[in-house]
């Protein structure tokens, strides 16, 4: 499989779906055995950016470019919208909307249903929200 981490060996979890290698860690100040450990940053290259916009064009997830370049992900969105790289749009289509609908219906939880489509429960909650399909409580009871 080509991944745009084809040429960096090493940087892909066993399942190939991750990024192993996160920010960092270090502790400071006199008292280091006494403090929690810090996470230090230092800012982005012009060529790491140049790099962070190839692999966001080629697929790889915010978050996982957040761990691989040791930055918070809004960091990672700022640079891309300074480049005017287009963000894709996170969240449910029409069609997986339906789906949810009709998972929700049939008694599965905001969970699962999220696990299935690849979002959070609370992208799926807020969709059955705008169709004005009511939610239930955490013991499956309508509200």
């Amino acid at each position: 499989m080509t991944t745009p981490f084809s040429h960096a060996p090493g940087l892909l979890d066993a399942r190939g779906s991750g990024l192993k290698r996160l920010a960092s860690l270090t502790v400071c100040g006199p008292q280091a055995a006494n403090r929690r450990a810090r996470a230090t940053f230092s800012p982005l290259t012009q060529g790491q950016v140049a790099e962070l916009m190839d692999w966001y064009r080629a697929g790889v997830a915010v978050k996982d470019l957040a761990i691989e370049f040791g930055v918070h992900r809004t960091t990672v969105t700022h640079h891309l919208q300074r480049n005017r790289v287009p963000l894709r749009r996170r969240g449910l289509d029409d069609q997986q909307v339906d789906q949810a609908v009709h998972l929700y219906r049939q008694g599965s939880p905001l969970a699962r249903i999220g696990t299935r489509l690849d979002v959070d429960a609370h992208t799926v909650r807020a969709a059955l929200h705008t169709r004005g399909v009511p939610t239930r409580d955490t013991h499956g009871r309508d509200r």
